[in-house]
């Protein structure tokens, strides 16, 4: 597994001032302001976030190897991360709000085409982990592919640094639970979990970095992020 308190490149100053994260000035990801070399745009109904919601920190774990799997995933040919406006909205309102606790938001994924679920369902069969697919961690049919889900955590704005919420993003055990763990980490997450209740989202009390945004009409997509990419069975 990795740490959480992999330092990120800050913006100059000690905080960001609510009034410039309002206006979309934020120590966003640099690479992240433009879209990827071979990105493709998003489709109908989804939006880059780093353009939608220049607040919030983007890094997709699942386009690299800091995920359960140790490896990229199919779909993600780019480091990109895509969602309903709807969704960019509420999270950058979230980040605008923390903000002035000097408190951020960085995102690991959002719209996750429908081949990467079947690629981690097949992992962990591969991987004799099946106990994932029981016990509601891992699914092939996720609300990330409507693009109204999203995985994230809190920052410091001052450092740039994920803070610890008591264990990593992707770590599929009874300590990821809501209450898994106590203390300043523990309280962490239940202030990330007020963050984006207050804007709507609601929370799976099995992955303390897993909120959704129930939106009517949406359907499951399999557009991957960068080159088209041919879906193998799992």
């Amino acid at each position: 597994m990795w740490s959480t308190s992999r330092a990120w490149p800050s913006a100059p100053g000690a905080l960001w001032p609510r009034a410039l994260l309002a206006l979309g000035v934020s120590g966003a990801v640099p690479a992240a302001a433009e879209p990827a070399p071979g990105a493709r745009p998003p489709p109908e109904g989804l939006v880059r976030l780093a353009e939608a919601a220049p607040a919030v920190q983007v890094e997709p774990r699942y386009a690299a190897a800091q995920n359960v799997t140790g490896a990229p995933l199919p779909g993600y040919g780019a480091p990109e991360a895509w969602c309903r406006p709807e969704l960019a909205r509420a999270l950058q309102a979230a980040a605008v709000d923390l903000a002035d606790e000097g408190l951020g938001l960085r995102v690991y994924d959002a719209y996750r085409p429908a081949r990467a679920s079947l690629a981690l369902v097949a992992w962990a069969r591969a991987a004799g982990r099946e106990d994932l697919l029981r016990d509601g961690y891992i699914a092939s049919r996720s609300g990330h592919a409507h693009g109204h889900t999203v995985d994230l955590t809190l920052i410091d704005l001052a450092s740039g640094a994920a803070l610890d919420l008591g264990t990593p993003w992707d770590d599929f055990t009874p300590a990821s639970h809501r209450g898994g763990v106590g203390g300043e980490a523990g309280a962490r997450r239940e202030r990330l979990r007020a963050a984006m209740v207050a804007q709507g989202l609601v929370p799976y009390d099995k992955e303390w970095w897993h909120f959704r945004l129930p939106l009517a009409g949406t359907a499951p997509l399999d557009l991957p992020y960068g080159a088209a990419e041919a879906l193998s069975p799992p």
